[in-house]
């Protein structure tokens, strides 16, 4: 197999081994009780605000949705009171969004969640491979990010 074929083989590898991922992260979330209150898009939301405040299109900019749909998402977690909307003192038509109390303990009893079960892998996994791991698949969605500009 040429080096073609073998790059080919492995974006295949990585399209699969992602989706999994992606769906094992959302039944392991939706499993727990903190994350069964939650959609995985209410549930990314989230997690991109744990980060700091952002804007509407800061937070489309990460995520695969329409800026409506983002809207959509985020006007849930307003009615849930995981959010809140602040002045944006460098734009006057574009919100800050940002975690409340609320939203900020939902986030860190999912985290909780989750870390109970990574220690419950802790003899079948190697930490530093995660970081690799972790580390590798951010590089690639930058360089990803880059190309869709």
């Amino acid at each position: 197999m040429g080096a073609n074929g073998r790059e080919k083989q492995a974006f295949d590898l990585l399209i699969e081994e992602t989706v999994a991922m992606y769906h094992c992260f959302k039944t392991m979330v939706e499993d727990t009780h903190t994350g069964s209150a939650l959609s995985t898009n209410e549930l990314g939301v989230l997690l991109c605000l744990s980060n700091g405040p952002q804007t509407i299109p800061q937070i489309v900019k990460r995520s695969p949705f329409s800026r409506q749909y983002v809207q959509k998402v985020v006007q849930q977690l307003k009615d849930k009171a995981f959010i809140q909307r602040l002045e944006n003192p460098k734009h006057k038509r574009s919100f800050l969004i940002k975690l409340t109390e609320d939203g900020e303990n939902q986030m860190n009893q999912v985290r909780q969640e989750g870390y109970h079960t990574l220690e419950r892998m802790r003899n079948n996994v190697n930490i530093e491979q995660v970081f690799e791991l972790a580390y590798s698949l951010r590089n690639f969605r930058k360089n990803l990010e880059r190309i869709k500009e």
